[in-house]
């Protein structure tokens, strides 16, 4: 499930992904829009198994106070957009997914 899609500029995100080492890779969808920016695309994934449907979640969540501006406040349909996609309850048990690296594998 996408929740987002925003076009944001490589430099200071990712520095190193230039246009020739993009083009270098086959992509199954184009990771840069027409202008040549970056697609950060921010989803979430449904699992299904013995009966059970698991949605890992990144958690980014609508109404919050973020640096990033296209982040900051956002207003999206993301549940909702559930149910016309096959999953029309998802109440039932939620756990955060997001995953902090240990101390060694971060940057800076």
């Amino acid at each position: 499930m996408k929740e987002i899609e925003l076009p944001i500029s490589g430099s200071g995100f990712v520095p190193d992904a230039t246009l020739v080492r993009l083009a270098a890779h086959a992509w199954p969808s184009p990771p840069r829009t027409p202008d040549g920016r970056l697609r950060l695309v921010i989803q979430a994934l449904v699992l299904e198994s013995r009966g059970r449907r698991i949605v890992m979640d990144t958690c980014i969540g609508n109404e919050r106070e973020r640096t990033m501006s296209p982040l900051n406040y956002l207003s999206t349909g993301f549940l909702a957009d559930f149910a016309p996609a096959g999953c029309p309850q998802l109440r039932s048990f939620v756990q955060d997914a997001r995953v902090t690296p240990p101390p060694a594998w971060r940057i800076g």
